[in-house]
Order: C-alpha cells, then sequence, then structure tokens
C-alpha cells in the first residue's frame, strides 16, 4: 500500500516544535525575570522599605494600597513580586496637577516589587516621571515624592484593624 510508507516517513520525521520552544518547555523559568523595560520610561528614582511581615501579606497589601490611593493597575505578577501601575495623571484630582511645577502636565508610573530580606520584606518602589511639552511626553525626575506616600499607605493596610 501507497499509505503506509507514507505514515512512516511521518512518524519519522523530526517534530514540528522548533527546538528553542521544545527546550524552553522543558527548562524551568528562573528566579529572575526582566521586565519589558522598552515599557517604561528610562531612569526613575527607586526608593525602598522593610516592613515585619511575610512577603505574601505585603504584595496583597501593597495592591490594596494601590487602590487606596487610586493608581490604575496594569500589572501584577504574584510569582515575581512584581506590580506596576499604569500612568497616574495628578490633574484629574488638582489643578496643581494639571499645570505641574512650571505649567505643563505631568504623569508618574509607579514600579513595585516586594522582596524577601533577612528581617522581613523589602518594597522596592521605583517611580517613573513625565512632563508635556513640545507636544509630547519627556521623561523627567518630578519634584513630588510618591514613593512615601505608597509607604504609608502599606503602612495603613498592614495596621491591625481596630474595627470588632
Amino acid at each position: 500500500m501507497i499509505i503506509r510508507p507514507f505514515l512512516l516517513s511521518l512518524m519519522m520525521a523530526a517534530p514540528l516544535v522548533p527546538a528553542s520552544v521544545a527546550l524552553a518547555a522543558s527548562v524551568p523559568m528562573p528566579e529572575r525575570i526582566a521586565i519589558e523595560k522598552s515599557a517604561l520610561p528610562s531612569g526613575g528614582e527607586q526608593i525602598e522599605q522593610i516592613f515585619n511581615v511575610d512577603a505574601g501579606s505585603l504584595f496583597s497589601a501593597t495592591i490594596d494600597a494601590l487602590v487606596a490611593i487610586n493608581a490604575p493597575i496594569r500589572r501584577v505578577e504574584a510569582a515575581h513580586g512584581v506590580i506596576e501601575s499604569d500612568w497616574i495623571n495628578p490633574a484629574a484630582n488638582n489643578f496643581e496637577g494639571r499645570l505641574g511645577a512650571i505649567g505643563s502636565p505631568t504623569r508618574y508610573r509607579l514600579e513595585c516589587r516586594i522582596e524577601r530580606s533577612d528581617s522581613g520584606s523589602r518594597l522596592l518602589v521605583t517611580t517613573y516621571g513625565q512632563r508635556f511639552f513640545a507636544s509630547q511626553w519627556h521623561d523627567e525626575t518630578l519634584q513630588r515624592k510618591f514613593g512615601p506616600e505608597l509607604f504609608s499607605a502599606v503602612a495603613d493596610q498592614l495596621a491591625p484593624s481596630t474595627q470588632p
């Protein structure tokens, strides 16, 4: 029969899955994963604070704190301890934000990383700022510091409830 040799040749042929895909599927992902740096502006100001709680509790409290300060959440990677906000435009909340420090609109984005440390869990917050001028957004270090505001909101989320 003609069909049998054809089927046999298909069975003996190399797999249709490329070797790189097959290898990636069999090798576990590394502990640290590179973030899409192209999605974030260059630079950014990073500050950190250590909280005396486990990483899971800090991760949940950070998400709740971002929601409490009206930060739109863009990405959450629980396995890697990363939470990223979308662009936050202070202009929606006050006149100063619409004008910025020198009369042009500003916006910022927060990237939060939760890491285990010897004395609890570390929250690293990187703030990326931009100012709008010449008909486009330009990366800029903002004068207002948003990290301490987030740390305070996280501490409020971690505080034990006083309600019965």
